[in-house]
């Protein structure tokens, strides 16, 4: 399917609706916000961004229990495991497309009883990225829906994170989280700005607050209606992955499900971000 391509007067952006993935978003002067993508169809983990549904993320043993149901979720990697759902597997439909917007639409069928549509928003506005999914659970029986964005930002040796934190979970094994604690590591703990670690980082914060992320002297800023933050770094990488979470990691096998959104025939939840280049 053709790249659509959105721009503004200062930005620029390319979505694949394969996957609705954006596959570059930069300043009209060539400054690269997000991670571009070498090629088209190349891997969705060297795209820019993509949406994270029904479930961001991984779940223990691909399965949860609700209501007395076991449902087995699809398993969408070479390993025959779960990692961030739908999204970023299937190709999404052109419902809108304006010169600095494009409206995408998902429909999925599971018979885990997983039926819902999706919808992700995408408009260019001044310095600024706004992005909204949507999902409306359309199965008869009621579903955990936990939504995210898994951005990739351009990383070299000049930047810096910074955000707000009252602690962390750390990565266990099979990159699942070890329980919640407020003592974070210092070359982990961003309440201050700082560079990311040169080694492997994969584990979630719990924040609110909006993070600022500076790279070649320029700020930019990602706000959310998320709780939670999950970091993503690979030693050597060009790039840092900074996702907003609607929810723990596994939550659907937690207590309370912590973040999750159960959904009746015909209800609906939404994730709002924004990205912004800060004026300097």
């Amino acid at each position: 399917m053709k790249l659509l391509t959105l721009n503004n007067k200062y930005l620029t952006l390319g979505l694949d609706p394969c996957g609705a993935q954006i596959c570059f978003f930069a300043t009209k002067d060539g400054f690269d916000i997000l991670q571009r993508r070498p090629h088209l169809g190349e891997a969705n983990d060297e795209s820019a961004l993509f949406p994270l549904l029904p479930i961001a993320n991984r779940v223990s043993h691909d399965s949860y229990h609700l209501n007395g149901e076991h449902i087995n979720l699809p398993l969408n990697l070479k390993a025959g495991q779960y990692l961030h759902g739908d999204g970023w597997v299937n190709t999404w439909q052109v419902k809108e497309k304006s010169e600095s917007s494009a409206t995408l639409t998902l429909n999925i069928n599971h018979d885990n009883g997983y039926v819902y549509t999706a919808c992700f928003a995408l408009k260019l506005q001044a310095l600024s990225l706004k992005l909204t999914l949507t999902v409306c659970h359309q199965g008869s029986k009621p579903r955990l829906y936990g939504l995210g964005l898994h951005p990739y930002f351009a990383l070299d040796d000049s930047a810096t994170l910074h955000f707000a934190s009252d602690g962390y979970f750390p990565e266990g094994a099979g990159h699942m989280s070890l329980p919640f604690t407020t003592s974070i590591p210092t070359s982990e703990d961003f309440n201050r700005p700082r560079a990311i670690p040169p080694y492997f980082v994969n584990q979630l914060y719990h924040s609110s607050s909006p993070l600022y992320y500076t790279r070649q002297g320029r700020r930019m800023c990602l706000s959310s209606n998320c709780p939670y933050l999950m970091l993503y770094h690979l030693p050597q990488g060009s790039f840092v992955a900074l996702e907003p979470l609607m929810h723990e990691i596994d939550a659907v096998n937690k207590p309370q499900h912590p973040g999750m959104v159960l959904l009746q025939k015909g209800q609906t939840t939404s994730l709002h971000v924004s990205i912004e280049l800060l004026a300097s």
